[in-house]
Formats: structure tokens, C-alpha cells, sequence
């Protein structure tokens, strides 16, 4: 009996210190170290392409290296012309092609984050500094559009738009690859 009741302390104890550390881990990690950044791409990924790729690429890279949360989003929109991708058909692409990104793509049909604003909406936090990365095409309206709307619409401490670069002449776009 009385060796039985010392392993159980010994066990007992183990249990604690390891529940200590992990802890203490998880706060160190998360919020000690939280960043002031939130890295967010949004898409219409209407036929993956290789800039498409560099956005989603380049989202993470940031997140990664600023210890920041990420998140991207595709366009909920559909139809046989511009946008042949059904929602979920474009998820699974996206996440089959770039696993080491997946985890940042967000699945949720029902998602009330169906455009680049509700999506600053949604992770709108006046301490941070959105970063929203998109092809060079997109940047100069992208920054009017999302500067126009802080501290009304959603509350960031600033949003820069960084361009993903310019597309290569041997690119396809989106549209081209769907015609």
C-alpha cells in the first residue's frame, strides 16, 4: 500500500509539472509573442493559376515570419462565364495544390465573409496592422477601397496592400485559362 500510494504522487506530479509546461508554452507562444499583424488574401482563385499560387504563397511566408495569424478566403461566387468554380470544388483545389497552405484556407460555405471587406470585417482589430496581399493588378483600387472604409466599416491600426508581383509573360490568367 505504501509504495502504491508513491507512485501515485510521483504520477500525480509528473501530470502537474507537464501540465505547467505546456501551459506555459501556450501562453509564451500565443500571447506573449502575439503579433500586431494579421497577414489575409481574398480571391476569386476562378482557375488556379501560378499568381494565384504566389498570393497564397506569399500570405503565409508573411504570417510565418511575423508570427502573425493568417488567413485567406475565396469568393463565394459562381457562374459559367467568369467564375466556373463551384465554392467548394475551388477549396479543394486550392488546398491540393498548396497543402503547406491549407490550414490558412478557409472552408465554411456558410461563411459571412463573401467579399474582401466582410472579411476585414471579420478580423477586424483596431492593434493591428492588416496585411492583405493580392496581384499587382489589384493593389492601387485595393488600397483606396480598404482605406476608405477603415475606422468605419472594420478598425485596424493601418492595412498596407502588398503586391504579390507582376504576372510573367509566360503566365496564364485566370481568364485565359478558362476560355
Amino acid at each position: 500500500i505504501h509504495t502504491h500510494t508513491h507512485t501515485h504522487i510521483y504520477i500525480y506530479t509528473y501530470v502537474n509539472i507537464y501540465f505547467c509546461i505546456y501551459l506555459c508554452h501556450y501562453f509564451i507562444k500565443g500571447y506573449i509573442f502575439m503579433s500586431d499583424h494579421i497577414a489575409l488574401a481574398f480571391g476569386r482563385f476562378a482557375g488556379i493559376t501560378k499568381a494565384h499560387q504566389k498570393v497564397l504563397e506569399q500570405t503565409k511566408a508573411f504570417g510565418d515570419k511575423h508570427n502573425a495569424e493568417t488567413h485567406i478566403y475565396a469568393s463565394h461566387t459562381h457562374d459559367k462565364k467568369k467564375n466556373p468554380l463551384e465554392y467548394n470544388h475551388k477549396i479543394e483545389l486550392m488546398k491540393k495544390m498548396m497543402p503547406h497552405v491549407a490550414k490558412h484556407i478557409h472552408h465554411d460555405p456558410d461563411s459571412e465573409v463573401r467579399t474582401p471587406i466582410e472579411m476585414l470585417k471579420k478580423h477586424s482589430d483596431p492593434n493591428k496592422t492588416a496585411h492583405i496581399f493580392a496581384g499587382s493588378d489589384r493593389v492601387d483600387s485595393y488600397k483606396k477601397l480598404f482605406h476608405q472604409y477603415n475606422g468605419k466599416e472594420y478598425h485596424y491600426k493601418d492595412i498596407q496592400v502588398h503586391s504579390t508581383g507582376e504576372r510573367e509573360d509566360d503566365e496564364v490568367s485566370g481568364t485565359a485559362l478558362r476560355n
